[in-house]
């Protein structure tokens, strides 16, 4: 009985720890894309017209509060927002 609980319990920290890497990954993933983005475009702003101004603003928040973006890289974005 102790044995088959000690391998259980191995089994769920694998489980638990290849989740916390997938997550991880992912994140990286995200940054990476949207950093891209940046530099191709030289802006966070989507090409839609119809996307306003305020809803730029929030996603770019977010992702500034998610930490994906940087505080000098949320000021860039948030300035060429405000600039157009």
């Amino acid at each position: 009985m102790g044995a088959f609980l000690v391998i259980a319990v191995v089994v769920w920290l694998v489980i638990v720890f290849v989740g916390l890497i997938r997550q991880s990954h992912y994140k990286a993933q995200n940054q990476h894309d949207i950093h891209r983005m940046i530099k191709e475009n030289n802006s966070f702003v989507v090409s839609n017209k119809e996307t306003s101004t305020a809803s730029e603003l929030e996603k770019l928040s977010k992702l500034h509060k998610d930490g994906v973006l940087s505080d000098s890289e949320f000021e860039s974005a948030k300035r060429k927002i405000l600039n157009q």
